[in-house]
């Protein structure tokens, strides 16, 4: 390489350059000027000529001429950054009008520089250095911007994991994308069954075993909660003590919400079980999973003080499911009578059913309710329950 063809320092990584003139011999010495920076320029010598080449790639920049036979280098212009690929290419247009109305034309039609015929070399490498530094601090903004929503993304995406199932965690997130929120109408009220799981002989257990031991069966009993609630849709709001509160249809709608808490229920008896067998052989603790599951409107909203704020739900429906659970013994489902014709539609679920009348607190008359125990069948045999009821 000679020394007049040696990068000049500064110079921005070697990029490519569009080059749209009608005249070869104007393409073929600006390409020569711009090769001295390392560039690789690509030419055009018409308007449709300028449209295949950027249907094939996307330039760094370009360098367009005004007066060209088959198309008015303003329009061209135009259309080039009205299209998504090339909209934030610099363009620059070459001219050699230098009236005051053709400049307005051409920053009217979005150009980013002017460049005058005839052509210097070195007006013409110092304007596409400027035009090429700013471009690649442009990009880099981007490429940080990027960076940074990926973060963002990936951190709402570890938070909304720890509550909802990946399914649900996908729409919330494309939610965001698209501008809206699930929380955007945070406080209002939304159908949804409510189910409360419950450990049973949580008390005696915590009596008789040391603190890690107790935390170590609370972290596998949760765990476990947590997997089926996911499975079905569920989202997991609080964990208090030895009990869980699971919302289906809330934040997001699901198809049908009570069969979706009564399978829920369904796998969280059956599958706690290995569990309670496993607790007691190896600590001799005799423990159990109650559950409790309500339907109605429920309050969704942030709730909390300033310091301190929960995305939860409450309401008489919540409180309805709390109390339910306090009945149901270990191993067993206690459901509202609302829920009723939808566990009896799965009948094939359930080897045992009561019916309560009860008097729960905060209610003037007795409350009717349905206690079911699962039947003892393989995760197997349960899955295909499911796609068959």
């Amino acid at each position: 390489m000679s020394e007049a063809t040696l990068p000049v320092p500064g110079t921005p990584t070697p990029c490519t350059i569009l080059v749209i003139d009608d005249q070869e011999e104007m393409l073929v010495l600006i390409s020569r000027y711009l090769k001295m920076d390392g560039h690789r320029a690509i030419t055009a010598q018409s308007g449709a000529e300028a449209r295949r080449q950027l249907a094939a790639t996307t330039p760094d920049l370009i360098l367009l001429d005004v007066l060209m036979h088959d198309v008015n280098g303003f329009d061209l212009c135009r259309e080039i950054k009205a299209a998504p690929a090339s909209r934030m290419v610099p363009v620059v247009l070459v001219t050699s009008l230098e009236g005051k109305e053709d400049r307005i034309r051409g920053i009217d039609a979005g150009c980013d520089e002017f460049l005058s015929k005839p052509v210097h070399r070195d007006e013409l490498r110092a304007r596409v250095r400027s035009l090429l530094k700013l471009q690649a601090a442009h990009r880099a903004l981007e490429a940080e911007q990027l960076a940074q929503e990926q973060a963002k993304r990936a951190a709402l995406r570890h938070t909304f994991e720890r509550y909802v199932s990946p399914s649900v965690v996908e729409q919330v997130l494309q939610q965001a994308g698209s501008g809206g929120s699930f929380m955007a109408d945070a406080g209002s009220r939304r159908d949804a069954a409510v189910l409360f799981a419950d450990m049973r002989g949580f008390t005696r257990m915590s009596e008789t075993l040391q603190p890690l031991q107790v935390v170590g069966i609370l972290n596998d009993f949760f765990s476990k909660l947590t997997e089926v609630a996911h499975r079905h849709g569920g989202t997991i709001f609080s964990m208090a003590g030895d009990c869980l509160l699971i919302g289906f249809g809330v934040p997001l709608p699901l198809p049908d919400i009570e069969k979706s808490a009564l399978a829920a229920a369904r796998d969280i008896i059956l599958e706690t079980a290995a569990l309670v067998q496993a607790w007691q052989a190896t600590y001799g603790v005799q423990v159990g999973t109650g559950i409790g599951i309500n339907r109605g409107e429920v309050i969704a909203g942030n709730i909390g003080s300033p310091s301190y704020i929960s995305y939860t739900i409450i309401g008489d429906t919540v409180n309805v499911a709390a109390r339910l659970t306090d009945l149901a013994q270990a191993g067993e489902i206690v459901c509202a009578d609302r829920m009723h014709a939808s566990a009896t539609a799965l009948r094939a679920w359930w080897a045992q059913e009561r019916e309560y009348n009860v008097a729960l607190k905060g209610k003037a008359l007795p409350v009717r309710a349905w206690g079911y125990r699962p039947r003892a069948e393989t995760a197997a045999n349960t899955d295909r329950a499911m796609q068959t009821a």
